[in-house]
């Protein structure tokens, strides 16, 4: 496999991890901030 594929599903399989915790700590941030703030 050439390393520039490699490095392509690496970087993708990375930017899928750091967009679905993002994704989590804002719903998380959403919920716990008060509806009045």
């Amino acid at each position: 496999m050439p390393k520039g594929l490699y490095l392509c599903a690496w970087g993708n399989d990375a930017a899928n991890e750091v967009l679905t915790e993002a994704r989590l700590l804002l719903v998380e941030n959403y919920f716990q901030t008060p509806s009045s703030a």
